[in-house]
């Protein structure tokens, strides 16, 4: 099992990425899109920056019973198309409704965001600059979906093929200047936001992927799993409202993928017999779990391996454009629970279901000559993230609203019910 260096991974890509502790980060803050961050950190990063008490938080009225969201990181139109024609017709996700293209700049309006400034506007309806975690351009956290949804006593969860403490997942728990804080990120995923369920890859001793994550959520009354069924067992053998922490991932085989090892494998690169979990397996966990919940739940999965291709693709463009399709379809396939586990515990009447991305990575595009020959698509734009418009599909209540979604910032609106905020208006602003 690959062990991070002490002070950085250095990626395929040429980039030190910093490692951050509650003392502060070292290295330079550099995103994995190559665009470099577009103001200057707070003086201490890593110092946690928390919304005020939950006593008085109201769940906007409009906002559904449940609430899922499923991120497909670097997921363009192009990805959605190509999974198509890899499974012969139609997918999971087009039983929703959509799908409509929207905006994905960061500030200052304009700039190419990063995963970080991404999440941070679905999650919390905010636009901010590249790198910083649940807090605005001036630096200011604001409340996230996931404690709006805690304030209610609604159960919530984090669902992740890569590090639980990466940029995505993150920026629905925690709040901090630099997306690298990893060991005030997962403190904060801990001790302060406690997710019901917490699903994802892990890498024991490594600072970037959360150092001390199991034991510290063992001390906080997380029934911990390193398998699935493992996980399984731990949480029958705990109260029934016990909170659950599965970590994940044993690397991948490929040796394009050994720097990049920090989540789960990729299906189509697992070895037979691997006990890592697929996306859909995770998903369905979650939903079990959080059924249970009197008051409604918030779950969000996020599907990263096409963005990890994206960035990596100018390595070997051959080889990337044949695992695309297959990583969309993890995606797809998570998608598919979610709609069957509507269809069997609930409804569209009570469940919003929404399918978003962050951006797009690589400029993946098909063969315009003919598009049905995957092996032929290219990634001009690799290793950068593109500005392109990317794709919303839903369904539930307030879908009827899904063109009125022009920005990232806009998604919380629609995923908190706060149809009134709609249409945006296509562009980062600043609050």
């Amino acid at each position: 099992m690959h062990t991070a260096p002490a002070t950085s991974i250095v990626f395929a890509l040429g980039l030190a990425l910093p490692l951050c502790s509650a003392a502060g980060c070292v290295g330079v803050t550099t995103d994995l899109s190559g665009d470099a961050n577009s103001s200057e950190p707070p003086p201490d990063p890593c110092a946690p920056a928390a919304p005020a008490s939950d006593a008085g938080v109201q769940v906007p009225p409009g906002m559904a019973r449940q609430v899922i969201v499923l991120i497909g990181d670097g997921t363009g139109a192009a990805h959605w198309e190509a999974a198509r024609v890899a499974a012969g017709g139609t997918l999971a996700v087009d039983a929703l409704e959509g799908p409509s293209l929207y905006a994905t700049d960061a500030l200052p309006a304009g700039t190419t965001t990063d995963s970080a400034a991404a999440a941070t506007a679905i999650a919390t309806g905010q636009c901010t600059f590249n790198g910083r975690i649940g807090v605005d351009g001036s630096g200011l956290p604001h409340r996230n979906l996931m404690e709006y949804a805690r304030a209610a006593a609604m159960g919530t969860g984090i669902v992740t093929n890569t590090v639980i403490v990466d940029a995505t997942p993150m920026a629905f728990v925690g709040h901090s200047g630099s997306r690298y804080c990893s060991e005030s990120l997962a403190a904060q995923l801990i001790d302060v936001a406690r997710p019901d369920v917490v699903l994802g890859g892990f890498i024991p001793d490594s600072a970037f992927a959360g150092p001390g994550l199991d034991e510290r959520a063992r001390a906080a009354g997380y029934s911990v799993g390193f398998e699935l069924s493992a996980l399984r067992a731990a949480a029958a053998d705990a109260e029934p409202d016990a909170p659950v922490l599965g970590l994940f991932g044993e690397g991948p085989s490929s040796p394009l993928w050994t720097a990049w090892d920090q989540g789960l494998t990729p299906e189509i690169l697992r070895d037979a017999g691997s006990d890592e979990p697929t996306l859909a397996e995770m998903t369905r966990f979650a939903l079990e779990r959080l059924a249970s919940d009197d008051s409604g739940f918030v779950l969000m999965v996020e599907s990263e391996h096409a963005d990890t291709v994206g960035h990596l693709a100018y390595l070997d463009v051959a080889q990337a454009a044949v695992w695309m399709p297959s990583l969309v379809l993890e995606l797809d396939a998570a998608v598919a629970e979610v709609l069957a586990w509507v269809e069997s515990h609930s409804s569209f009447d009570d469940t919003l279901v929404v399918v978003c991305a962050d951006h797009e990575t690589g400029g993946y595009t098909l063969a315009a000559s003919n598009p049905e020959d995957l092996a032929g698509a290219s990634f001009p734009s690799s290793p950068n993230h593109t500005p392109s418009a990317v794709p919303i599909f839903a369904r539930g209540p307030g879908s009827e609203r899904l063109s009125d979604v022009k920005h990232l910032s806009d998604i919380f609106q629609l995923l908190t019910g706060n149809l009134d905020a709609l249409p945006g208006t296509g562009r980062c602003r600043e609050n």
